[in-house]
């Protein structure tokens, strides 16, 4: 029996999604860390710095969450539209 062969077209879309989820990681680390952390004099980051990157980190986190839920209901809304017009026909 021969090997299942990957789905070619599939492959550079799945690519190109963990290329935009990992450059949005870089990017939202990125400016968390120039937000946050302003002294380089130890090698660990302060208890300030700490809380400061906690926070904005959980508060990037929920904007991402309520963007996602607001695109699944505008989604959803298109999907009711369509079958509206589907059961009128």
């Amino acid at each position: 029996m021969a090997a299942q062969e990957p789905n070619i077209m599939q492959m550079p879309n799945e690519s190109m999604q963990w290329k935009t989820l990992l450059l949005d990681y870089n990017r939202l680390t990125e400016d968390c860390f120039i937000d946050c952390v302003h002294d380089f004099t130890s090698k660990k980051a302060n208890k300030a710095e700490l809380t400061c990157t906690k926070n904005c980190l959980q508060k990037q986190f929920k904007v991402i969450q309520r963007i996602a839920q607001r695109i699944h209901e505008f989604q959803w809304m298109k999907v009711e539209g369509m079958e509206a017009l589907t059961v009128q026909r």
